[in-house]
């Protein structure tokens, strides 16, 4: 069980029958099955085939909504796909269709870096990999783009994504010597149309 935004759960039987439910209202709905993939890149190859499919035993790591389907007919699902030996890549579905539409790699990043998170946020679906590397959606190209790779002047912890009053931070968490208590937690307010990262001193009234 995974939780996603906007207070639905990913609930699978033994990594097979996907779907989304809202533990409030108890509406349920079907996710189309991974073998339901549109082959359009060269994760599609590598996904082809029910051999394939039965050796590598994809599994959905990652799920983000554009919006929650009690409040509207439309909206996409976005999905990080894994397996044993690593991350797999992206792909989408939009309501009322029956299959999964593979996304394209961005460029020049490996494939197999795990993503650790993927949220919704200002109409963009946001990615964050272990690398520390920001990725975007492109729905149009149906491609992930590269947009940054965040605190490379920081050499320990971990970044977490926030959506705070419509702005995307970056919560580092930096924890004490062999993963004691956490030292530190430094905030960066992340602007993905001009590529930058700048830290927050204060956020007055606000908590995360």
């Amino acid at each position: 069980m995974t939780l996603s935004p906007r207070g639905w759960v990913l609930v699978s039987k033994w990594g097979r029958d996907y779907r989304i439910f809202n533990p409030l209202s108890r509406v349920s709905i079907e996710l189309p099955a991974l073998e339901k993939l549109h082959h359009k890149s060269r994760l599609g190859v590598q996904l082809d085939g029910p051999k394939r499919l039965q050796c590598c035993r994809p599994r959905i790591n990652r799920i983000a909504l554009s919006s929650g389907p009690s409040s509207s007919r439309s909206y996409t699902v976005v999905i990080s796909i894994h397996h044993s030996l690593g991350s797999l890549g992206f792909a989408f579905h939009r309501s009322g269709e029956a299959a999964w539409t593979v996304v394209s790699p961005a460029k020049h990043l490996c494939r197999s870096t795990p993503i650790l998170q993927l949220i919704y946020c200002n109409g963009l679906f946001v990615a964050l990999d272990a690398d520390k590397q920001i990725m975007t959606f492109n729905e149009r190209k149906r491609r992930m783009e590269l947009q940054l790779v965040l605190g490379q002047n920081i050499f320990e912890g971990h970044p977490y994504l926030v959506e705070c009053l419509g702005s995307l931070l970056a919560a580092w968490t930096i924890w004490g010597e062999g993963y004691g208590a956490v030292k530190k937690i430094r905030v960066f307010k992340v602007n993905l149309e001009k590529r930058t990262q700048e830290e927050v001193k204060s956020l007055g009234n606000l908590s995360l």
